[in-house]
């Protein structure tokens, strides 16, 4: 096996052990996601699996984060780039995530259901104001943070586009102000 595909394992939730071998050089979008039980065993030397988080070899891109992980605070280490597409989702573990300054791209989707979720960025490329990370020039709302119970949200006047489910379980909103 050469790379683990697109959706591969997506919501195989009594799955609970994955081990990649070493022939594994790609990992595509959004493999593991919805998979609360899972335990993934890193044995490629093409990645670096680390307080619960996937990362390619050199530690530039964060692919996935496991569900499971109970550290209520996680730290991405200083070097990542990416962090990408689906790589959270679902994450109910992490309540304070840091995004450090390297990051220059957050693919679509990174915080889908993370239902207590708060962010720290340092990220110049982003914008995190008012419970929503947006990019560097608020024309992009990336993710609205679930963790701040609020029943209406005022999207800013500079937004021109909301990402791919960026009010993804927010149960509390009742109202978007656009």
């Amino acid at each position: 096996m050469f790379s683990v595909g697109k959706h591969a394992f997506y919501n195989c939730r009594r799955l609970n052990r994955i081990v990649l071998p070493p022939s594994v050089r790609i990992i595509e979008n959004n493999p593991f996601s919805g998979l609360p039980q899972l335990r993934l065993e890193n044995g490629s030397p093409h990645f670096v699996f680390r307080d619960g988080a996937l990362y390619n070899k050199t530690m530039t891109t964060l692919f996935y984060y496991e569900q499971g992980w109970e550290t209520g605070s996680l730290v991405i280490p200083d070097g990542v780039r990416i962090i990408g597409r689906h790589s959270f989702y679902g994450c109910t573990g992490v309540r304070r995530l840091v995004i450090p300054g390297s990051v220059t791209t957050i693919r679509y989707n990174p915080f889908a259901g993370c239902s207590s979720l708060s962010l720290e960025n340092h990220s110049p490329a982003y914008v995190y104001s008012d419970g929503a990370l947006y990019d560097r020039g608020m024309t992009e709302l990336i993710h609205y943070t679930i963790a701040d119970p609020r029943d209406e949200f005022v999207v800013p006047r500079t937004v021109r586009k909301i990402g791919r489910s960026a009010f993804f379980h927010a149960r509390e909103l009742e109202q978007i102000r656009l």
